[in-house]
């Protein structure tokens, strides 16, 4: 069986824009005393990228049945 490895790779650029972005509001929200929305908005943030993650691979076990299924 053949395999095509298609690695993608996210550039260090983004990881370090979104580590800024991070730590920038977590300032903000020190200066402004509003840790426990700054958390929640974090966890909010997470949670909707868990989704979309878990959407994502239940889209490509859908792909591979279908292809599977295409091939007998």
């Amino acid at each position: 069986m053949s395999f095509v490895h298609n690695r993608r790779r996210i550039p260090a650029r983004y990881g370090i824009v979104l580590g800024a972005i991070v730590l920038g509001s977590f300032a903000y929200a020190v200066i402004t005393a509003k840790i426990l929305l700054w958390v929640w908005g974090l966890f909010a943030v997470l949670s909707v990228g868990i989704s979309v993650f878990v959407v994502y691979l239940f889209y490509r076990l859908v792909r591979a049945v279908e292809r599977i299924a295409s091939e007998q």
